[in-house]
């Protein structure tokens, strides 16, 4: 789990969930810097990688769950680029979900996936309810 807001943080690296005692509480902190998270996102990716690969674990494509409660407070599209262009060799594919004042053309422009974004016809439970990941990925019903 990664947080944002003027900055970007890891508040619970990768990890097998079953094995977490306490998952961390998330807050809502000033400013929205999209930028700062897709930064930090595909640093993050890039040692859990290779962390995975190392421990001899099959990797396959990350899947990225981005929700946003309001649009970015600077200009992300590079730093999205970077992380999900095909220059770079591990880039996630993005479900983005968007909550609060978010724009919604501007929360599908964040995914390559899927986007969720206020007004749609199922609420933000129901879209997660209707996620499932297997060996072929994502998948909606």
């Amino acid at each position: 789990i990664i947080t944002f807001c003027d900055e970007a943080e890891v508040v619970l690296p990768l990890c097998d969930v079953f094995h977490v005692r306490r998952f961390p509480t998330l807050t809502a902190k000033s400013g929205t810097n999209w930028a700062a998270g897709f930064r930090c996102v595909k640093e993050q990716i890039e040692t859990d990688i290779a962390g995975l690969k190392e421990a001899g674990q099959a990797v396959f494509r990350p899947v990225l769950f981005f929700l946003a409660g309001g649009n970015s407070d600077t200009d992300w599209t590079e730093e999205w680029t970077s992380l999900a262009g095909a220059e770079f060799r591990f880039h996630p594919r993005i479900v983005a979900f968007g909550v609060g004042s978010v724009d919604p053309a501007t929360i599908a422009a964040a995914a390559t996936l899927r986007a969720f974004v206020p007004g749609d016809a199922q609420s933000f439970a129901e879209a997660v309810r209707g996620l499932t990941v297997g060996d072929g990925g994502v998948r909606f019903k």
